[in-house]
């Protein structure tokens, strides 16, 4: 599902987001709802679209959004840099709450920030970080292994700059139920695999065992990072297997220009990026159906 507005809409959101008081505080709870109500202005969100995020697919693409004015030096790291304008920002999480949803963050991982700097930095030390490695990364939904009260609900995307246009693929689970036997299931509702913390995460509990599936009002929903998650048995270890095939099956791929914004429910949808080849600058954030806005969830 698509939505697209012009480019004298995009402006003239942005001219009202400029409008707002400066203050040192700009992503605070009241100024996320005021971006919230400037989204559902432009958007003109229906429940049509929340039910597909929620409860359908799970994918809500925009396109033509407004983006700060100018780019400024790309950071060294994947902090924020202080130069920028918060443009970006406060329509990644203006959208988001438009969308039924509450931004938060966890107190464990990148500092409790709110929004995510997703800006690939070389070298081996970030291989293994999806958000900040160049190399190809597997299907995964984010936070797998915690506990789905806390888990995240959606991921946001939203692109500033992509030079060769990297593809995220996604897929989503109402498709690879369908591929899989009754058997397997059955066994990737049971308690009968390890789930590792991502390296992003610092928590002393980096394993847990759990299911891979879900079974949430007779609707299956999804939590695993398919290159950190182990089978116990012959039996899980089939149906992991069975499942890899699946996912595999029923990708679809997704690239976003500057200005694009794809939100996607974390509990029905796996993603990954594509091997990184040039300057390519998103910011993400989590969504809850949930917590209050802006909470900082303490996992450990």
């Amino acid at each position: 599902m698509r939505i697209k507005i012009n480019k004298h809409c995009a402006n003239s959101w942005k001219d009202e987001l400029k409008a707002l008081p400066k203050s040192n505080e700009y992503l605070t709870s009241a100024m996320i709802e005021h971006s919230a109500n400037l989204a559902k202005k432009y958007l003109n969100l229906r429940d049509i679209h929340l039910n597909e995020l929620r409860a359908g697919g799970g994918v809500i693409e925009f396109s033509n959004l407004p983006i700060d004015d100018q780019l400024c030096s790309p950071p060294t790291s994947a902090a924020r840099p202080y130069t920028k304008e918060y443009i970006s920002e406060l329509v990644l999480l203006g959208v988001t709450k438009a969308c039924g949803l509450t931004p938060f963050t966890f107190k464990e991982e990148k500092q409790a920030a709110l929004v995510h700097e997703i800006i690939p930095l070389d070298g081996a030390h970030h291989k293994s970080l999806s958000s900040q490695g160049m190399a190809e990364f597997d299907f995964h939904t984010d936070g797998a292994y915690l506990s789905r009260n806390i888990r995240p609900h959606s991921l946001s995307l939203m692109c500033r700059m992509d030079e060769k246009q990297t593809t995220t693929n996604l897929v989503k689970i109402s498709d690879v139920i369908n591929k899989l036997s009754l058997k397997s299931k059955n066994v990737l509702v049971e308690s009968r695999f390890v789930h590792t913390a991502p390296k992003t995460f610092k928590v002393q509990n980096k394993r847990i065992r759990n299911s891979i599936f879900d079974l949430v009002d007779g609707h299956y929903e999804i939590k695993a990072a398919l290159h950190n998650v182990n089978a116990t048995d012959e039996e899980s270890e089939c149906a992991l297997f069975e499942l890899k095939a699946a996912v595999s099956d029923c990708q679809f791929q997704k690239s976003l220009n500057a200005g694009d914004l794809i939100i996607f429910n974390n509990l029905r949808c796996l993603h990954r990026h594509c091997k990184i080849t040039g300057m390519r600058r998103l910011q993400g954030c989590y969504g809850t159906y949930t917590s209050p806005l802006a909470t900082v969830s303490d996992i450990e």
